[in-house]
């Protein structure tokens, strides 16, 4: 980005944002300039990283109290994709019961967060998990296992 570009390349750098930014502006408009720049900015950002961090660590634990602060109500879990959504409440008494999870490479863009998992236990697959955060609370409304 052109931040980096400055920071890391000095007057040569600065050269490079200009174009990139005269580039952008000429093809996408100031008014969607305005948008993209404050789009980095929105978002659960770090936060859904250390969220979904959190929720492996409860889910290992088997802690119950520390999982129910993460969830807004009426959230979910599809574990996996596909098959019947359970109340994130339920997930620890029922399908998270024996289950340990190791979550790796976690990205955040909007209100999402996701990561390649690796679930074991009484199942052992590898896939992927998606959370998404309530923009309102900025905690988790919903946790997406994908896997073959």
């Amino acid at each position: 980005n052109a931040m980096s570009l400055m920071k890391n390349n000095g007057l040569k750098g600065m050269t490079g944002s200009t174009v990139q930014f005269y580039t952008m502006i000429k093809v996408q408009g100031m008014k969607r300039i305005i948008e993209y720049m404050g789009a980095m900015y929105k978002g659960i950002l770090g936060k859904g990283i250390k969220a979904a961090n959190s929720f492996a660590a409860a889910v290992n634990a088997k802690d119950e109290a520390a999982f129910a602060k993460l969830f807004d109500t009426g959230a979910v879990i599809e574990f996996p994709v596909g098959s019947k959504a359970i109340p994130a409440g339920e997930f620890l008494k029922g399908a998270g019961k024996d289950v340990k999870l190791e979550i790796k490479n976690l990205r955040s863009g909007g209100w999402f967060t996701s990561g390649a998992v690796d679930v074991t236990g009484g199942i052992s697959k590898h896939g992927a998990v998606f959370f998404e955060f309530s923009p309102k609370t900025k905690k988790i409304i919903g946790v997406r296992f994908f896997w073959n």
